[in-house]
């Protein structure tokens, strides 16, 4: 008869020889892990380029067509400065004189620095943080 077994092992060097192995199967699958996890990185990377290039030709080309059409707009409209000499004299005295109070707040303001004034005031009245 032969050896009787006293386990999955019939020596210690059988049982040295699977532990090499098994540590050696553990390095490769870490060696493999870090390898799948640079494909995986570089992937991901290359994808959001793809992604930005084709985003930023999408918005080049949505300006593009934008501005075809406004581009054929204001050359056909004649300049501002000849569109308001067309307007009728009675309009323009019309929209002076409802600019009137407008035009009259801003001068007080403006002139009396009464804006200042009451932020000095308003700042005089905050609690200090010293």
């Amino acid at each position: 008869m032969g050896v009787p077994e006293t386990g999955p092992y019939n020596n210690d060097f059988d049982r040295d020889i699977e532990a090499s192995r098994m540590d050696t199967d553990a390095n490769m699958r870490q060696d493999q892990t870090d390898t799948l996890a640079e494909r995986i990185v570089a992937v991901v990377r290359e994808r959001m380029k793809v992604g930005d290039r084709r985003r930023k030709r999408a918005l080049e080309a949505q300006l593009r067509n934008h501005q075809r059409p406004a581009s054929r707009y204001h050359l056909a409209r004649p300049p501002h400065f000849v569109r308001l000499a067309n307007v009728l004299p009675e309009l323009r005295e019309q929209g002076d004189r409802r600019m009137q109070p407008v035009d009259a707040a801003y001068e007080a303001v403006a002139s009396s620095n009464a804006a200042c004034r009451v932020f000095e005031s308003e700042a005089a009245n905050l609690p200090s943080n010293s």
